[in-house]
């Protein structure tokens, strides 16, 4: 046998082993480190419609919400858009709003439905009835419903003289709350329990201004604390550590009113 050709046996045995150890990954090089800090794929957008009326647009509630959520690192991206007629009810929202066109349209994950604030005590087959509809036209839509659940009226409110009003603000809480209640029976809707944490400030010592001047519309620390409650209602998460400011909410006022939401969330 020649010695070229043990040459080249030599070379073809040294390059199948050198083979066979690089498939079996013992190569003499450093293996690859994994990369530092790769984020996981970012959660699903949220995309909220909001039917309601002034309770929605007074101190913008749908700005704080979103705010809320870009203070909230791993939570979603929130986007809005708005149906809310100065005094609207459930049944114009049902009629002539063009709210039930927007839930149609399919291009949201969530929508916020809230009714005039007086129609679930003063009007409640109607306020029940139209709610209802709504509920079902979201669902069908494939996206969520989510009831913001309103206040009662300051103490000493003149329409409190009107039978139907239940003659004190924690009575007509319990009724507006009720109500609410009932429309999300028997569905998978969500209710943002703010009634219930507004009342639950206002019986507290020194309690903070929910109010606005005219005893029904919120003012900015009242818009504040219903914005927490939309946005834990919302997401699934909790609002008690985001630092997001708002004019008129000192910082303190606003940790206060985080702290609340979340006091509430846990009884």
């Amino acid at each position: 046998m020649s010695t070229s050709t043990n040459t080249r046996r030599g070379f073809l045995k040294l390059g199948l082993c050198l083979a066979l150890f690089s498939a079996l990954g013992f190569a003499t090089q450093s293996p690859k480190p994994k990369p530092e800090g790769k984020l996981e794929a970012p959660a699903k957008e949220l995309r909220v419609l909001f039917v309601g009326n002034s309770y929605c647009y007074v101190n913008d509630l749908p700005k704080l919400v979103v705010d809320l959520g870009a203070a909230d690192a791993g939570a979603p991206k929130i986007a809005v858009e708005s149906v809310t007629p100065g005094g609207a009810t459930m049944k114009q929202h049902w009629e002539s709003t063009g709210a039930l066109e927007k839930i149609r349209s399919g291009k949201f994950t969530h929508v916020v439905l809230q009714g005039q604030s007086l129609e679930p005590v003063a009007n409640t087959e109607e306020f029940l009835t139209h709610a209802r509809k709504l509920i079902v036209e979201v669902q069908n839509a494939g996206a969520v419903p989510v009831l913001y659940q309103t206040w009662a009226r300051r103490e000493g409110a003149p329409e409190y003289k009107k039978d139907w009003s239940k003659g004190s603000p924690k009575r007509m809480q319990t009724a507006i709350s009720a109500a609410y209640d009932k429309a999300a029976a028997n569905s998978k809707a969500r209710i943002a329990r703010v009634g219930d944490a507004w009342g639950s400030l206002i019986e507290e010592q020194g309690p903070p201004a929910l109010f606005d001047a005219d005893g029904s519309h919120p003012s900015p620390t009242g818009t504040y604390l219903a914005g927490c409650v939309l946005y834990e209602a919302l997401t699934g998460r909790r609002s008690a550590e985001l630092d997001v400011r708002r004019e008129g909410v000192t910082p303190e006022l606003a940790r206060r009113l985080r702290q609340s939401v979340q006091a509430l969330a846990t009884k």
